[in-house]
């Protein structure tokens, strides 16, 4: 009795679910079938699954059935082409600290030729332009300090002056950047023969070599402007030119004067050449000139120089000078002779100290080398013996003035 009561739940049990596994084999739709076969036709055969009953002892659950998993649909994959990289800007060739900078921007080769080879470029590159520009300014100094002795015309006196401060200056420039001193006039044999020539006569013949000498000078100044090899040569020539057709143009005036009957500079040498001293007039005057200009600068130099002994070079010169220029006054009735180059007194007057002692004494050997070379010539050259004997005795004070002037110069430095 007992027995029965176990084993009959359990029976039951099993009866219940040998029939629920065997309901879905028996009442499959037929659509189920059909997916089921489709399936299979794209997926590999798995074994089927065990749909018996299966006795299981009676004290033991069994585990609920599992559903077969539909497989997922699988989908070719689509290949799709590999994107193509944005381009990659190619960067500039590096520039190395050792390449060279590149050029600047200067005129085509056939206007600026290239430097010779060697080394860079330097003054020597350049030393044809400036011994040549040299020597024509050094030919024009020798005709124009002539002129200042041959001549009897204030208008060609002038115009030496001018020639003989503006070619000087242009000179020292030259030197100084090429470092050479004392080249020679380029042809010393017209200066041998115009020193031969007086009054008209040397006028006609000087205007006529300034000329062609001009000239020259402009075209061998024009070329170095545009084909020089330094910039500082091309500079000088380029500044220099205008000067240079100031002096061609005042040259022409002066011919253009000397042409019309008696211009009223000149003064007429008679065929006999009396002693008189109007004959020497020109070299009275241009000494006069000269005088006057050491004074008026001297006298700056009272006030504008702390340097003792330029202190007394400067009452040495203001007194000699006075003394002189009151000599040649009362021979040749010459009075009032403005100085040479007012110019060059204005700028020292605007100096002081040290500055203005170098100035001032700059200025005294050149006035002093140029006042020596004029009583030189008319110490032998001159018309009259009273100007012959005062330029020869005049000789050895104005060569102590230059000495003086450069002992001090040297002790200063």
């Amino acid at each position: 009795m007992n027995h029965s009561k176990i084993l009959l739940p359990g029976l039951l049990t099993g009866l219940l679910l040998a029939a629920c596994n065997q309901t879905p084999t028996a009442s499959a739709p037929a659509s189920d079938t059909a997916q089921a076969s489709a399936a299979s036709d794209t997926m590999a055969p798995t074994p089927a699954a065990d749909t018996a009953t299966t006795n299981l002892p009676a004290d033991e659950t069994p585990a609920p059935p599992v559903a077969p998993s539909r497989p997922a649909r699988s989908t070719p994959a689509v290949q799709r082409p590999a994107p193509t990289p944005p381009p990659v800007a190619s960067a500039p060739p590096a520039v190395m600290p050792s390449d060279p900078p590149p050029p600047y921007n200067r005129p085509p080769p056939s206007d600026y030729p290239s430097p010779p080879m060697g080394g860079p470029r330097s003054a020597l590159a350049d030393a044809g332009f400036y011994r040549a520009a040299m020597a024509g300014g050094e030919q024009e100094i020798q005709m124009s300090r002539l002129a200042r002795l041959h001549s009897g015309n204030v208008a060609v006196q002038r115009l030496a002056d001018m020639l003989i401060r503006d070619h000087s200056e242009m000179d020292a420039r030259m030197s100084s950047l090429l470092r050479i001193d004392g080249v020679r006039a380029h042809d010393p044999g017209v200066i041998a023969q115009l020193a031969r020539e007086r009054g008209p006569s040397f006028d006609r013949h000087y205007l006529s070599l300034l000329s062609a000498d001009h000239r020259d000078a402009i075209q061998l100044f024009t070329r170095a402007a545009r084909n020089a090899h330094t910039d500082a040569a091309r500079a000088l020539a380029y500044d220099s030119l205008p000067k240079l057709r100031q002096h061609l143009d005042a040259v022409q005036r002066t011919q253009g004067s000397l042409e019309q009957t008696n211009p009223g500079g000149t003064i007429p040498v008679p065929a006999g050449g009396p002693s008189n001293a109007a004959l020497d007039a020109a070299f009275y005057h241009t000494a006069l000139a000269g005088g006057e200009q050491e004074i008026q600068i001297s006298r700056l130099a009272l006030s504008h120089s702390t340097n003792v002994a330029v202190q007394r070079l400067a009452h040495m010169l203001i007194r000699d000078h006075a003394a002189l220029d009151a000599q040649m006054s009362s021979i040749s009735r010459i009075n009032g002779v403005p100085p040479k180059d007012a110019a060059a007194i204005r700028a020292l007057g605007t100096m002081f100290g040290p500055i203005f002692d170098r100035q001032y004494l700059a200025a005294m050997l050149a006035d002093h080398r140029d006042a020596i070379a004029l009583f030189a010539d008319a110490s032998r050259n001159a018309r009259t013996d009273t100007a012959r004997k005062l330029a020869s005795n005049n000789l050895p004070k104005l060569r102590q003035h230059l000495n003086t002037a450069q002992h001090i110069r040297i002790t200063s430095e």
